[in-house]
């Protein structure tokens, strides 16, 4: 988003606050992505998908279902569901990134599952 004070909500950690706090209370969070560009996806048998370049599906809701912050990283992750079966998330910390191996600590504290329909 480009809302100015969101970003500043972001900037400032409060955003971080509130999500983990809501999950924590069982408030149900959700998440879209408002992407510009878009390409197709091949995998819907024909079916042209609105997918952005790292396969999130454009205006379409995914479920957030957790949070982790790992300190000494200084890394928070946010693990989306993914319901529609359509698309896969392809950026830093997708189910296929190197990241994992690259900080198997990571992996093991996010509980990461390769046949799980969520991503990190």
């Amino acid at each position: 988003t480009k809302d100015p004070k969101f970003m500043e909500k972001v900037a400032q950690g409060k955003f971080w606050v509130g999500l983990k706090a809501q999950l924590k209370s069982g408030v149900v969070g959700a998440c879209c992505n408002q992407a510009d560009t878009i390409v197709t996806d091949a995998e819907t048998g024909g079916e042209e998908e609105l997918l952005d370049r790292e396969g999130i599906l454009k205006g379409w809701g995914y479920p957030v279902l957790d949070t982790i912050e790992i300190n000494e990283k200084r890394l928070k992750l946010v693990k989306i569901g993914n319901p529609w079966g359509i698309g896969e998330f392809t950026g830093d910390w997708s189910n296929t990134s190197p990241l994992w191996e690259e900080n198997a600590d990571v992996a093991r504290n996010c509980k990461k599952s390769a046949t799980e329909k969520a991503f990190w």
